[in-house]
């Protein structure tokens, strides 16, 4: 027996170091090779930063859709209770 959790991230760009941030964090669990219906999802404020160009392109989260939400800490600091 064997478990598995696949975690998907979306970002504002490709360069955490320049001031890029998580806006979108996902996890689904696998137990065996079949879904074991655990999964976690959830948006993140990046703090007033767009996405670039690209990223937008990619994922088309806009930073409208992520002001009402917790940035990172507190998201983990509530997932985890």
């Amino acid at each position: 027996m064997y478990k598995i959790v696949f975690i998907d991230t979306e970002t504002t760009g490709l360069k955490p170091f320049k001031g890029d941030r998580a806006i979108d964090i996902a996890c689904i669990e696998y137990q065996n090779g079949k879904k074991t219906g655990r999964q976690f999802n959830t948006r993140l404020n990046p703090k007033g930063k767009s996405s670039d160009k690209r990223a937008l392109k990619i994922h088309g989260i806009s930073i409208n859709l992520l002001f009402s939400n917790h940035c990172l800490k507190m998201s983990l600091q509530t997932s985890s209770k």
